[in-house]
């Protein structure tokens, strides 16, 4: 497992995540740094109001490994786009603010990236921990079902953390705009049409507090997931 030894991305983005960010990114620092100390930790704040851009700034002042992209506006998908594309190094994990998922994916994943392109992280096949809330564990089975449906997608979850190999993801960033609520399922299809190795992980998800603004935030996605299927060819997988 040659990679894990190499230095690698961790990309957090973080949207009013002041309650949890400080504490949650050094304790990824940790993490991070017993297995690669040169690597970097990129927080991609995008449009907090809650003084989450004043501790991302206070972090990345005090730890050289720690850097900072902000966005005027919040976009979770423009977030990892310029991620992505900010990103010093070839490797690249995408983790959410709140670490409700077990770190030990970054060393996983990081191996595997040795043979496959995209690691994704699934809460659903075998082997997965999924300890969210019921509601929100049954939308995500209704989405994944009907990305199944009209994309014949063979993934079980594409809404989860990811490891990309830089160089493989970076041309089709602008095939799908980042307007669309549905950014991390439409890169997942873009990539297996391009015939990139993709492979799924289980994880372990534990976060129970609220989503903010679930109702709103569901409506659009799957409206955006029918939209997306007029603008792709099915997927032969």
């Amino acid at each position: 497992m040659r990679g894990v030894s190499e230095r690698f991305t961790v990309i957090v983005p973080a949207h009013n995540e002041a309650e949890v960010l400080e504490e949650n990114i050094l304790r990824l620092r940790d993490y991070v740094k017993q297995i690669s100390p040169e690597s970097e930790i990129l927080i991609c704040e995008n449009g907090s109001t809650d003084g989450t851009l004043e501790i991302a700034e206070g972090l990345a002042r005090r730890h050289g490994d720690i850097h900072l992209l902000s966005l005027p506006y919040p976009s979770l998908p423009e977030a990892l786009k310029r991620g992505i594309e900010s990103a010093h190094f070839e490797r690249i994990i995408y983790l959410p603010a709140d670490l409700s998922v077990n770190l030990s994916f970054i060393k996983e994943s990081l191996g595997l990236l040795d043979e496959y392109d995209i690691i994704v992280g699934s809460k659903r096949m075998r082997g997965a921990i999924d300890d969210r809330p019921l509601e929100r564990r049954l939308l995500s089975r209704g989405y994944h079902l009907l990305v199944r449906l009209l994309f014949k997608m063979n993934l079980t979850d594409t809404t989860c953390v990811k490891a990309f190999r830089r160089n493989k993801v970076i041309g089709l960033l602008h095939r799908v705009p980042t307007s669309s609520s549905v950014f991390e399922t439409r890169l997942l299809t873009e990539a297996l049409r391009e015939g990139l190795r993709v492979k799924e992980i289980p994880v372990v998800v534990r976060d129970q507090r609220r989503s903010r603004g679930l109702p709103r935030r569901v409506i659009k996605a799957f409206l955006d997931l029918i939209s997306s299927k007029f603008h792709s060819l099915p997927l032969d997988l």
